[in-house]
């Protein structure tokens, strides 16, 4: 096609400017299922000069923001007047790929003017209309909307690449490791997800263990108060009635709009002291109050998960108990002090321990430990417990001894007093601690520390785990003081989750403490079942019970090295290869 010379300086300004570009031709479809000009509210303005800036950008965020409208503009941008730029657009289920086609990348391009879309055709299409969840120009360049576990979000090569919602993909790291694996050198990514709850896309945001590296990505929490649209307006001159706009319901089809009279229906003492501590005007009180009772039913937890104000709130799971289980036999009670005893140690098995230690003292909070049995991760449940008012160094002696009795990998909480009992267990040269290495501020070099900091982010992680492992029911307390504690941990008027009011939460953190290193024990569970052989049949048996494997004896257990007996034929690949074959080739064995 032949431009005019007014097309073709057109051209030019849009390809040297994002923001023309979008407000002079980009059209969308608003929170009225009507089809306007994108007129970027703040939000997508500070995501704009974002994606100008910063290679790698990550976005946690609340609802109707319009942050991946604007990133999919930027996407489409480059790849209309970039040849051979190619975008990958991750989405986390089919539905949403669809979705995020028709709603954004093919609403951009059919309302093109014309003169442009055939500047701008498109390969393999009649009348340039995408199709197949893609946008491929004639120059090359392309915009691939794909499932992040599809073949496609696995397959070729990405100059941007835009990963949507990523804390909902199946199984995080080796999913992102996938996707990242098509960038070219020098790509351009954004995650962007809302929050799911504290799940590893909640480690990854805080760059907790596995996700060490994702510190490195530029961060950006964007609430609800960003945006311009949030807020009511007032009903008249005067007065305090005010009408909330919420847009067009996507389930109902209906217009959503509320009208609010705080002389008739005040603030709740809790949206008071929300309003104080954020700031808020009494015009956003007005909308805020609304999502908060009409959309989610008065759930504040909820609400802070889909709109949040602060990146702390964001991952709340939903429900006033922070935890989806409950002992009815627990219920009444009172937690005596010492130590409690489920099970004898089993030769074979493999224990971990968690330790929340107190400052101690008559008057003080209790110092406690749980160890569990961790020899199959999805059926843990408790064989000891001890809890008390100790004296520090006191505590830290049981704690030894305690460790030494199951073999036990011990996780001690390093804060304050913890480090009082991490020292002493090295002064008493006890192998079998948890480490985690960690990158210091001052230095700027990783480091590796014994136990397990608790602060903001990671103490959300350690009951994420352990909420987890009791709705999976992989993990079984047997102790009432873990139970008593469980069912008193709530979250508290401003969306933490806590003990409640007079109540304590040390058998809550220390099951917790055990469960969070349960993926550093790998080497420990093969210490106590390979460095202690079994020394007769019936070990062998309950070897395998423990284990679940069926065990192949070697030369320290069967035998010497080159005596032709049946380790040496083990090995070679002349012996017997099950246990009931080497039972009957050992002496005394065959017969009975």
């Amino acid at each position: 096609m032949s431009l005019t010379p007014l097309q073709a300086a057109e051209i030019v300004r849009c390809k040297a400017d994002f923001r023309y570009f979008q407000r002079t031709y980009l059209r969308l479809v608003n929170k009225d299922a009507q089809t306007v000009n994108m007129k970027p509210n703040a939000a997508q303005r500070s995501v704009a000069a974002d994606l100008a800036a910063f290679q790698w950008l990550m976005y946690l965020k609340s609802r109707q923001l319009g942050v991946s409208a604007e990133v999919a503009a930027w996407d489409l941008w480059k790849a209309m007047f970039n040849p051979n730029v190619h975008v990958l657009v991750a989405a986390h289920h089919a539905h949403s790929v669809q979705e995020m086609f028709r709603k954004f990348y093919y609403t951009y391009y059919v309302n093109l003017p014309d003169w442009m879309k055939d500047a701008f055709w498109l390969r393999g299409t009649k009348r340039s209309v995408p199709k197949n969840n893609e946008i491929h120009f004639f120059h090359g360049g392309r915009v691939v909307i794909s499932s992040a576990n599809s073949e496609k979000a696995r397959s070729g090569t990405y100059n941007y690449l835009h990963l949507s919602e990523f804390s909902r993909y199946q199984n995080l790291q080796d999913t992102i490791a996938a996707v990242l694996g098509t960038a070219t050198p020098g790509a351009q990514v954004v995650f962007e997800t809302t929050a799911n709850g504290p799940n590893a896309a909640y480690e990854m945001w805080s760059g907790l263990g596995e996700f060490a590296q994702a510190r490195q990505i530029e961060r950006r929490f964007i609430g609800w108060p960003v945006d311009e649209r949030a807020v009511g307006k007032r009903v008249g001159l005067t007065g305090d009635r005010y009408r909330v706009d919420l847009g067009v319901n996507e389930t109902t089809g209906q217009k959503e709009i509320y009208e609010v009279d705080f002389a008739t229906e005040p603030l709740s003492a809790l949206e008071v002291q929300y309003q104080k501590d954020h700031g808020l005007s009494i015009e956003q009180m007005a909308w805020f109050h609304c999502i908060l009772t009409q959309k989610y039913a008065g759930s504040w937890n909820t609400t802070n998960q889909e709109c949040p104000i602060t990146a702390d709130v964001a991952f709340i799971l939903g429900g006033k108990p922070y935890f989806t289980v409950k002992y009815i036999e627990a219920m009444h009670g009172e937690d005596a002090e010492g130590l409690a005893v489920f099970d004898e140690p089993q030769k074979f098995r493999t224990y971990v321990m968690g330790v929340d230690v107190a400052k101690g003292g008559p008057d003080g909070n209790w110092s406690a430990a749980a160890v569990i049995d961790a020899t199959t991760p999805s059926d843990l449940f408790d064989v000891a417990t001890l809890g008390g008012r100790y004296p520090v160094l006191d505590f830290a002696r049981l704690i030894h001894a305690l460790a030494l009795k199951y073999h036990a990998f011990v996780n001690v909480e390093s804060n304050d007093a913890g480090s009082a009992v991490i020292e002493m267990l090295l002064e008493l040269h006890y192998p079998y601690l948890s480490r985690r290495v960690q990158l210091t501020r001052a230095t700027d070099k990783l480091e590796e520390r014994v136990g397990f900091h608790t602060g903001a982010a990671s103490r959300t992680l350690a009951l994420g785990k352990m909420h987890d492992a009791l709705a999976r029911n992989a993990y079984t307390p047997r102790c009432d003081r873990i139970k008593r504690a469980i069912n008193v941990f709530v979250y508290n008027d401003k969306g933490k989750p806590e003990a409640a009011k007079g109540r304590r939460d040390d058998f809550v953190f220390a099951p917790a403490m055990a469960i969070i290193c349960l993926d550093q024990i790998g080497r420990h569970r093969e210490d106590t079942t390979h460095t202690r052989r079994p020394e007769t049949i019936q070990e062998v048996l309950l070897w395998e019970r423990a284990t679940g494997r069926e065990y192949i004896p070697d030369y320290e257990v069967f035998g010497n090295d080159n005596d032709g007996g049946v380790a040496d034929q083990i090995l070679s690949g002349r012996g017997p290869r099950s246990v009931m074959d080497i039972m009957n080739r050992i002496s005394g064995v065959g017969g009975r």
